[in-house]
């Protein structure tokens, strides 16, 4: 008997921080009657990132499932099938399982993922106004400062502020000053993809 190791098969176990796996077939398709376990369970209870590099599954009817704990009684948090790459599925509890199962008839090219225990960040933001006070017809610049406390690299900010029901408008040619990052004006959305440990962005606003 000859055993053809490309394919993944039974259970595979991740203890590291970040790792990489696939459904083992390379080149080819998967088989049909592919059934994977993929167990993540590093030590701690941070949040587990999951990304996919290529997805290409029997759409309907092949799957790979997305497990929020350690066993088979946690929460489903993710059913993924077809030829789109998903979106990332976090599992909050620090450890995930994700299963791959096929069916008898059609396969596909298959998918590769990774994984990444994602550090947790301590974010302050503040507000300030120059004018408190503000009157009905009168104007004020609001500076909003988002500082990282942590020692850890934060990505991925976004900051929006409705102010009592009302969305931050632009007025005149030169608002926002921003420090660091984009500000949507027509969302009212300030996004920093990085802020090192001890950073600081600010955006001013004039409303």
């Amino acid at each position: 008997i000859v055993e053809d190791n490309r394919f993944c098969s039974g259970q595979q176990f991740f203890d590291a921080p970040s790792g990489s796996f696939t459904d083992g077939s390379g080149e080819s398709n998967y088989l049909n009657y592919t059934e994977c376990i993929y167990v993540i369970d590093p030590p701690g209870d941070d949040p587990i990132k999951l990304t996919f590099d290529e997805f290409d599954v029997e759409q309907g009817f092949d799957f790979v499932y997305v497990i929020d704990g350690n066993s088979f009684d946690a929460p489903l948090i993710a059913s993924l099938t077809g030829s789109s790459i998903p979106d990332q599925v976090i599992a909050t509890s620090g450890s995930m399982i994700v299963a791959f199962i096929s069916d008898e008839i059609f396969t596909n090219g298959g998918w590769s993922a990774n994984y990444e225990v994602v550090i947790p960040t301590d974010l302050e933001l503040s507000i300030a106004s120059s004018n408190p006070d503000l009157g009905r017809y009168e104007s004020a610049i609001y500076t909003f400062e988002v500082t990282n406390t942590s020692s850890n690299p934060a990505t991925g900010i976004v900051v929006q502020q409705d102010m009592a029901g009302r969305k931050l408008t632009l007025v005149g040619g030169t608002m926002p000053e921003v420090s660091k990052g984009e500000y949507n004006r027509f969302t009212s959305t300030w996004t920093i993809d990085l802020l090192a440990p001890g950073e600081t962005a600010t955006v001013s606003i004039e409303l």
